[in-house]
């Protein structure tokens, strides 16, 4: 669920309490803040997504075993990411980095096939 919509902060307990039975996995995106880190816990998220690399964000994340996907849109986005944690790097919107530039980052920070990486946001076929 995206926070972006103002009913996902109670629609999410209402789907962990009925799908989160090892099928699903419920998470919350577009986190921005410590506080709804913290609220996303008690409610029983599985991860969190944010639109950007946020050493505040990754740390508090991490201290509540939380897995976070950090948005990073270049490689000192990533290097931020990597540094503080995160579990996986989101390269949002899409459209700000070419296939090529996503192997190129992928290689100088070596964690080709060992992070897991998505691009969101924008993507388009070619």
């Amino acid at each position: 669920f995206s926070l972006r919509n103002a009913e996902a902060i109670t629609a999410i307990p209402i789907l962990i309490r009925n799908l989160d039975n090892g099928d699903y996995s419920i998470g919350a995106s577009s986190v921005v803040s410590t506080s709804q880190i913290y609220d996303l816990q008690r409610e029983g998220v599985s991860f969190i997504s944010t639109m950007h690399a946020s050493a505040n964000l990754i740390t508090v994340a991490n201290k509540l075993s939380l897995p976070i996907l950090c948005g990073v849109t270049s490689e000192k986005d990533a290097k931020l990411a990597l540094h503080y944690g995160a579990d996986a790097l989101k390269f949002y919107p899409s459209s700000m980095v070419s296939p090529d530039e996503l192997q190129n980052i992928a290689i100088k920070l070596s964690f080709k096939n060992t992070l897991p990486v998505f691009v969101a946001g924008s993507v388009q076929a070619d």
